[in-house]
């Protein structure tokens, strides 16, 4: 846990065979694919969002302070895609964690870290 972290080590082993009470043969290679499959693109693409909110303020010297009661509807298409898919995710996980599925959820993560940063963070540089 102390090279790759807390957080990588609890998804590698949410998803895998321990959660439905089969026998893991533990993989430090694993732990390394959580950290390099999801959590970098997802550092990525926050550290993508926190650029663009830096050059917003220094630009146009206006202050970011996300407000949900003020969010616009957005007519971009891929705005509406992202916030589409991430809805879906979101349903889809209170599900499966209520189902107590736990295994099921990562696979899920995975796509939409790959959605976001292979499509969404791409097509809106």
């Amino acid at each position: 846990a102390d090279q790759y972290g807390a957080d990588a080590l609890r998804l590698y082993l949410v998803n895998s065979p321990c959660v439905r009470a089969e026998n893991l043969r533990f993989k430090e290679e694993g732990v390394k694919e959580v950290v390099k499959d999801v959590f970098l693109p997802w550092y990525n693409a926050y550290r993508f969002l926190m650029q663009n909110v830096d050059k917003l303020q220094r630009e146009e010297g206006v202050t970011f302070v996300f407000n949900e009661s003020k969010a616009q509807v957005s007519d971009n298409y891929m705005d509406r895609w992202i916030l589409s898919f991430t809805q879906s995710l979101v349903k889809f996980i209170s599900k499966e964690m209520a189902g107590y599925r736990l295994y099921t959820v990562t696979p899920g993560l995975v796509k939409f870290v790959e959605q976001l940063t292979n499509w969404y963070v791409r097509m809106n540089r």
